[in-house]
């Protein structure tokens, strides 16, 4: 297999405590399997060989903010972060009570992660069809939306 690292990129999900550290909210759900699977070793061996190697590297986290309580729609995973309160952050602009918490990232990644270079890109929710905004109006049982378009005088429903 040739990867080529100027067209190929690392996209890392969820390295954060609450799913990988053993005092995380879901440490119990997932510990058997990373364990068994060395997931926190082999992320951190794929962490080091993309920062010497020049591949770029993207983290996509989870997070939960307040506003996600009111949130009408919840599938049983859904719902089992929301009553333990996973990857819970205070607001979506705000970093307090971060610092060590189920959404902070992994002690062990945060050189690579905290290093200038790795790119953050915005938070996801679950896992759905939709995403970002069409998603959150959903969860929130908004069943229509309209956005503004390229045009002035045109505006674009989604259903």
């Amino acid at each position: 297999m040739n990867i080529n690292w100027q067209d190929t990129a690392i996209l890392f999900t969820d390295p954060q405590n609450e799913v990988l550290s053993e005092q995380g909210g879901a440490w119990k759900l997932v510990r058997d399997s990373v364990r068994e699977n060395k997931t926190v070793e082999h992320m951190e061996r794929i962490f080091q060989t993309a920062k010497q190697t020049g591949f770029e590297v993207f983290i996509s986290p989870h997070y939960y903010f307040p506003t996600d309580d009111r949130w009408q729609f919840r599938d049983p995973l859904g719902s089992v972060m929301h009553e333990n309160h996973l990857f819970a952050r205070t607001g979506a602009l705000s970093l307090e009570g971060f610092s060590g918490s189920g959404a902070d990232w992994l002690a062990r990644f945060k050189p690579y992660i905290e290093d200038g270079k790795t790119i953050v890109v915005s938070p996801h929710k679950i896992y759905r069809r939709l995403r970002g905004g069409a998603h959150q109006l959903r969860l929130s049982g908004c069943g229509h939306d309209y956005r503004r378009g390229d045009r002035r005088d045109e505006a674009r429903r989604e259903r």
